[in-house]
């Protein structure tokens, strides 16, 4: 089948489908032929030893980054040492080195930019405009530009996992230690609850209210509402 016909059929947008489907080719599973994929029919699972060695390699790799900015010996000579060369030395031309050429302050202009960046609630999720291709092989008569009468509102998502304003308090709600049971963040700043083993998973047990008061907007405490079960 090709991306296009594939689309419709499961919940990717076309760049990350084809993607996994590289990766998918790889593993023998599915093949890149003219006009799309197809199927091998070799028997495929989910390699979770594999996996969980490369997020352990990701995890020591930004543990080395974090050393790296937090030394105070030669830089050059922990990247060389990273990299196992015997000949690691000191370079005398760093900061660590040679002495810092930068002030270690920031303008209140900066720092106040910055905190209005980091405590922004919510992230955009612009709607879509364009019908997925390849509807009407499943029997769905739409194509092109969704109307505009049609297309969703904009959505919000109350921040990324990435990020390291509310992503610092989200993380902790999503982390394997917490995926069983109830966890909630009540202060400050937004209230979540999350019920992981729900029906109808996290995202369900997520809320948040939006209020205005005077001479100031943003997300505030939603009052706590029974959970399920």
């Amino acid at each position: 089948m090709s991306l296009p016909a594939l689309e419709p059929l499961v919940e990717l947008r076309r760049s990350r489908l084809e993607t996994m489907l590289k990766v998918l080719d790889v593993d023998g599973a599915v093949k890149r032929v003219k006009g799309g994929w197809i199927a091998t029919g070799q028997p495929w699972t989910y390699d979770t030893e594999r996996y969980a060695w490369v997020a352990r390699q990701r995890r020591t790799e930004q543990q080395a980054m974090r050393e790296y900015a937090a030394t105070t010996g030669c830089r050059m000579e922990f990247l060389q040492r990273q990299l196992d060369d015997e000949g690691a030395k000191p370079c005398g031309r760093c900061d660590n080195c040679a002495g810092s050429r930068f002030t270690a302050g920031a303008s209140a202009a900066a720092l106040e930019a910055a905190r209005v960046d980091l405590v922004r609630a919510g992230v955009e999720v612009e709607p879509r405009r364009m019908w997925p291709t390849g509807l009407p092989t499943i029997g769905m008569d739409l194509k092109g530009r969704i109307p505009a009468g049609e297309q969703a509102a904009q959505g919000r998502a109350l921040g990324r996992l990435s990020d390291i304003g509310w992503g610092n308090r989200l993380r902790p709600m999503f982390a394997p230690r917490r995926r069983t049971g109830r966890c909630r963040t009540m202060s400050p700043g937004p209230w979540w609850r999350c019920w992981p083993t729900g029906p109808r998973g996290p995202a369900a047990g997520l809320r948040a209210r939006r209020t205005r008061s005077p001479g100031r907007s943003g997300w505030s405490p939603s009052p706590p509402a029974a959970g399920p079960g």
